[in-house]
């Protein structure tokens, strides 16, 4: 099963190795498009971005789809995918975040996303 990336992000190594694959170039800005909002969107508009990701995934022949994106979308895109019988994942990340007093008494917070695995919704 071939599970694509439909996140804005790059796969790390790790998610490379688990299976997960970039779409074409053209393709994949198509989807990066798509999952970004410059404006709250009307719940139209919302379903209608669903449906032409799901449209995408069917077209590259997506057995499964890795999600990520605006929080809102992401249950009427599962639906579009699921109703293709394309399986949907999202990724599970450890956080590692350490945080420094910098001068001028800020602090500064690093996080690191460290990939450990999918889910499947």
């Amino acid at each position: 099963m071939i599970i694509y990336n439909f996140t804005q992000h790059q796969l790390t190594e790790e998610q490379n190795k688990d299976g997960i694959r970039e779409l074409p170039a053209e393709q994949a800005a198509q989807v990066r498009e798509l999952l970004n909002f410059e404006s709250k969107p009307g719940s139209r508009e919302v379903q209608e971005r669903a449906e032409q990701l799901a449209e995408v995934a069917a077209a590259a022949g997506a057995g499964g789809v890795m999600l990520g994106g605006a929080p809102f979308l992401m249950p009427p895109l599962a639906a579009s995918l699921q109703r293709r019988g394309i399986r949907t994942f999202f990724a599970f990340s450890q956080r590692r975040s350490t945080e420094a007093q910098t001068a001028g008494n800020r602090v500064e917070k690093h996080c690191i996303f460290c990939y450990e695995g999918l889910i499947e919704l």
